[in-house]
């Protein structure tokens, strides 16, 4: 049986009728034994035939797994128009309402939540009623020509396959290819659990090549045991992953040994293959993305640039690494929440690719697995030449305390780095192992890590060293509030000091900000009226009006040893409660020095790891008691504040609009004026979906608040607007987004240039156009525009008339086509003297006759004529400048 009539043989019918046996089985191992009775009774006559057979049960099976099928471009919204464009139903018909709110509760009776169940109901008397007899293998391959169908971008041509379907498959078999299409097979058992079942090492083969057709070739007996699996180039493998932890588990992982401590980089993990001139960039999923990167030193977003760091050494190779967004404007990496998708960088911007590998797992033909990570690491440094923004090495440091892991981590923060990854030197390179001896520690996962404080800066002090004569660490103030509501604080306590966090540009800003309003501190160390302080005594002092409010974060160093406070008692400074180990986490330049922190009592300590049940803390609104209002300026208007970048954010957001006399809402109702969000999630892309509500950033509400004054949202502003909106923004914005009444920063005219696109200008016939152009006085190098000019020999375009004809507008053939008006002859004086009267007048007869046979006439001029041409600055008369 050849390879082709083995998957042939397999009705699709038979495979819809194994997926609803697997999904209607009550439980785990009862699915698990229906998949072992399908493969018992269809291994013997499909699978030893050949891998293609295996390959197309699985590749339909597991549609997710399969890395070889482009995509369909056919999600639900999509798969619903094609559908009911097949059938001949309008999109408002019943049928197509129901496949477009397939997810809504109680909207049929049949599949709701279930998009191939509601098709199923909707095809039901549409639809043949028994099953075509189409077999696996025609089914599989009607797939792949969807997908490169959608590649072409050939709509009609999906459109008449999804037709020749709805005519042919029963409603059965259109359910579970909807959902083969769609990718959600609801089968009730994960792909590892069906894979395991198929060949007991399919997982570790799965690891090492995530190829399913390799799969399904390589393991088609599963009497036979393969020996360990090896990775291999071009093929993607299931990276070694990192075991999370907190700071208190490290003193058990690390067992008193060394450990590597890396940054754990903030990007895309990726996998380089290289051989030769050939490379390959995989996903960690396994998905490729060498068009993305570059398949050749000619090719892609990445490779020609770091072709040639690559030593000549280096034949082949496997690099284990992170893709990061450089920003070559800023000179520094773009946080993953804020870049754009790596994958889709063109090249010629100021943004691109920059790969950090960190490890090496395959060099000039030898496999490194089971190398430890310390001599893998060896390897690396000679593997390549580091390239500034485009080809980077990881920073490592070797530790062996607990304490040395705290202070990586305290410098990681610094750096707003992602958190640290831990890596025992001896760790082999396990393919999908987590715990097999690399460690994750990121500040999320440390219970020490408090919500941020807002503190305002009231004093600094000197530094030493390289620093001496400059402010470079500061001393902070949280409010005393003012006895009547709604007045500003004034009296500032002093609650601890910072100098961790600045970038060196941050600092230097600072000082540049502050040092005009500084006043020394008088010999007593007494503060000024509006200040206090107690044994901290700063060098110099600030008033709160000119000062600058500092966004601060704690992070407690060993967090089973301290009681579970916010902030920590300390008689040194007179707010009575200080930040523990804080840092600077942001400037805020968009708070005014009077909304700083007020100190905040200790609460009183309960039984340890206590925790009563409660909403959690993004859904909770905030404690607005004792907050006035302070301005009008949203009153009336009800604001749901929703997703933001930190939770303290959201805190402060509704504590602004309270202060301006809006009111809060979680969710939002037929009142709310507007949602502020600065992210798009499931949530906010329901209420998008709606139309109803403006959704808007909260830098909005942050202008309003520095302005005093009601303001306009802003395009930039804006993830979502409503019509009324749209029409109330052209009034006070151009369409780039520039403000017709607002003077423009200098930050802001940079976001505005970033944020143009250049668009074609309309197009306009030429013929149009010379014809505007002549009517206004054409430009002097314009004279033989619209001349399409064949140069006779012994003429061409390095001749004074070829470069004469380019000069002045016209345009040169290299064949005399039916484009050409002009041909232009030699004048008889220049004519080469090998060429003698009788021949040149042969040619000349020969391009006479020529015209004549033309629908479209050409002139015949001598070369004379072209250089009339340019210096008259006008076309001359054709008939006066014969060859």
């Amino acid at each position: 049986m050849s390879l082709s009539l083995a998957a042939a043989r397999v009705p699709f019918g038979d495979f819809c009728t194994l997926c609803e046996r697997l999904a209607g089985a009550p439980s785990k191992p009862r699915r698990l034994e229906v998949w072992r009775r399908f493969l018992a009774r269809y291994r013997p006559q499909v699978l030893p035939s050949g891998g293609d057979s295996a390959f197309t049960l699985l590749r339909l099976l597991l549609p997710d797994r399969d890395r070889e099928r482009g995509s369909y471009g056919a999600k639900h919204h999509r798969l619903t128009e094609l559908y009911t464009a097949a059938l001949g139903l309008p999109r408002a018909s019943a049928a197509g309402q129901q496949l477009l709110r397939y997810r809504a509760d109680g909207g049929h009776q049949h599949g709701a939540g279930d998009f191939g169940e509601t098709l199923q109901h909707v095809l039901l008397h549409r639809c043949p009623q028994q099953d075509s007899g189409w077999s696996m293998q025609r089914i599989d391959d009607t797939l792949s020509r969807l997908a490169e169908m959608n590649r072409t971008n050939d709509r009609p041509g999906m459109q008449e396959t999804m037709q020749q379907l709805v005519r042919t498959l029963s409603a059965r078999e259109h359910k579970w290819l909807a959902r083969i299409i769609l990718k959600e097979m609801h089968l009730g058992l994960d792909a590892n659990s069906l894979l395991r079942e198929f060949h007991p090492d399919a997982l570790d083969h799965w690891a090492v090549a995530s190829c399913l057709r390799r799969l399904a070739a390589e393991l088609r007996d599963p009497q036979q045991r393969l020996d360990r699996a090896q990775i291999s180039l071009f093929n993607a493998f299931r990276p070694m992953l990192s075991e999370r932890s907190g700071l208190e588990r490290i003193d058990q992982q690390m067992k008193t040994k060394p450990f590597f401590v890396e940054p754990k980089h903030d990007g895309e993990r990726v996998q380089l293959h290289k051989d030769g001139d050939r490379y390959m960039f995989f996903s960690r999923g396994g998905f490729d993305f060498t068009a993305s990167y570059g398949g050749s030193p000619s090719a892609g977003s990445l490779v020609p640039h770091i072709h040639r760091q690559f030593r000549d050494t280096v034949r082949s190779c496997i690099l284990d690494g992170e893709m990061l967004v450089w920003n070559d404007r800023e000179r520094a990496v773009i946080v993953k929440a804020e870049a754009p998708d790596v994958k889709k960088l063109k090249p010629g911007g100021r943004v691109w690719p920059l790969f950090v590998p960190f490890d090496l797992v395959y060099l000039n033909g030898e496999v490194l697995t089971e190398r430890p990570l310390s001599e893998r690491l060896q390897k690396l440094k000679c593997v390549f030449r580091p390239l500034d923004g485009r080809l980077d090495v990881t920073t490592r440091l070797e530790v062996s305390t607990t304490e040395e892991v705290v202070e990586a981590l305290n410098a990681a923060i610094d750096r707003q780095e992602e958190g640290l990854v831990l890596k025992d030197p001896q760790s082999l390179y396990r393919p999908n192992a987590r715990r097999a001896g690399w460690v994750k520690v990121k500040p999320d996962y440390v219970d020490s890590l408090v919500d941020d404080l807002d503190l305002l800066i009231i004093g600094g002090y000197y530094g030493g060293g390289a620093r001496r004569g400059t402010v470079c660490q500061f001393l902070l103030g949280a409010a005393e509030p003012a006895e009547r509501g709604g007045e500003q604080p004034q009296l500032f306590l002093s609650a601890g000091t910072v100098s961790s966090g600045l970038t060196s540009q941050q600092l230097l800003q600072l000082q540049r900000q502050l040092m005009p309003h500084f006043r020394r501190t008088s010999r007593s160390g007494q503060p000024p009226p509006g200040l206090r302080w107690t044994a901290e005594k700063p060098d110099l002092w600030i008033e709160p009006c000119h000062s600058q409010i500092l966004q601060v974060r704690q992070l407690r160093q060993m967090p089973r040893k301290v009681k579970a406070t916010e902030l920590v008692e300390s008689s040194r400074h007179a707010a009575g409660l200080v930040p523990r180990f804080a840092r600077v986490v942001a400037v805020r330049a968009d708070k005014p020095w009077h909304q700083c922190g007020v100190p905040r009592r200790a609460p009183a300590a309960g039984r340890a790891g206590a925790r009563p049940p409660a909403v959690a803390a993004h859904l909770r609104p905030t404690d607005l008691s004792g907050l006035p209002a302070e301005s009008a300026l949203l009153r009336d208007k009800q604001i749901c504040v929703m997703t933001c970048h930190r939770l303290s954010d959201k805190a402060e957001l509704e504590r602004l609009v309270h202060q301006y006399g809006g009111s809060l809402t979680q969710n939002p109702t037929e009142r709310t004026w507007c949602v502020i969000a600065d992210r798009v999630t499931v949530k906010e892309r329901s209420v998008v979906r709606s139309g109803r509500y403006d959704v808007v950033r909260s830098r909005w509400l942050r202008r309003l608040a520095a302005a005093g004054r009601p303001v306009p949202f802003a395009p930039s502003e804006l993830l979502h607007a409503t019509a009324a909106t749209r029409r109330d923004t052209a009034l006070h914005f151009d369409p780039f987004g520039d403000s017709y009444s607002e003077d423009v920063t200098e930050p802001q005219l940079k976001e505005l240039l970033d944020a143009m696109r250049s668009e074609p200008a309309p197009a306009e016939p030429p013929s149009e156009l010379l014809h505007r152009l002549a009517a206004g006085g054409a430009p002097p190098f314009w004279t033989l525009a619209g001349c399409r000019c064949f140069l006779a020999p012994p003429l061409h375009g390095a001749t004074v008339a070829g470069l004469t004809v380019r000069l002045h507008g016209g345009r040169l053939s290299g064949a005399l086509d039916g484009r050409v008006t002009h041909v232009v002859v030699p004048a008889a004086a220049a004519a080469a003297p090998s060429d003698p009267d009788t021949d040149r007048e042969a040619r000349l007869g020969a391009l006479r006759e020529q015209n004549r046979q033309r629908a479209r006439k050409f002139h015949l001029v001598s070369e004379r004529w072209v250089e009339e041409c340019a210096r008259r600055r006008q076309r001359a008369e054709e008939r006066a400048f014969p060859p």
